[in-house]
């Protein structure tokens, strides 16, 4: 059985969509697999949207848990999802699904193949990030004034 953990903060209006498509997709290839959503100390009602998307998912082979934490970021929840799966493999994506789910048949392939680990990057030549336009701007403009103001200080 897989562990899917899903880390998460502020997602009640993804996470329905978002575990709807891990169910699909797990589904389809016929995978049994428990799905954790690790929620960062929410304040937007996440547990709610969970609860209400879980009513509505196939039970069968898949399981799911809603693991409540404190807020302390990211890497936290990451751990506390980890650390609570009881699956092998380990899985975890974004719970909004940045990286879509069906990157775990390359996953599953690459530890089939003897890899330990298995990591999605999009900063790998060739990956591809789709973001709006106005995401590159801000980054670019965000990126451009670090620079300028810290170009002097540091060349020094």
């Amino acid at each position: 059985m897989l562990s899917l953990v899903l880390p998460s903060y502020n997602e009640a209006r993804r996470i329905a969509a978002s575990l709807a498509a891990c169910a699909e997709f797990l589904g389809e290839r016929g995978l049994g697999a428990e799905i954790i959503v690790a929620d960062d100390g929410s304040t937007d009602h996440t547990g709610e949207a969970f609860a209400d998307a879980v009513a509505t998912l196939p039970q069968g082979r898949l399981s799911y848990r809603y693991l409540p934490l404190p807020h302390r970021g990211k890497g936290s929840a990451v751990r506390a999802g980890v650390g609570s799966a009881t699956g092998d493999p380990i899985v975890f994506l974004d719970a909004d699904l940045t990286i879509p789910v069906d990157i775990i048949d390359n996953f599953l392939r690459a530890i089939d193949e003897g890899a330990d680990i298995a990591i999605a990057s999009r900063y790998v030549p060739g990956s591809v990030v789709r973001r709006p336009w106005w995401r590159r701007f801000l980054g670019d403009a965000s990126r451009d004034e670090r620079t300028i103001a810290f170009a002097r200080s540091l060349s020094r």
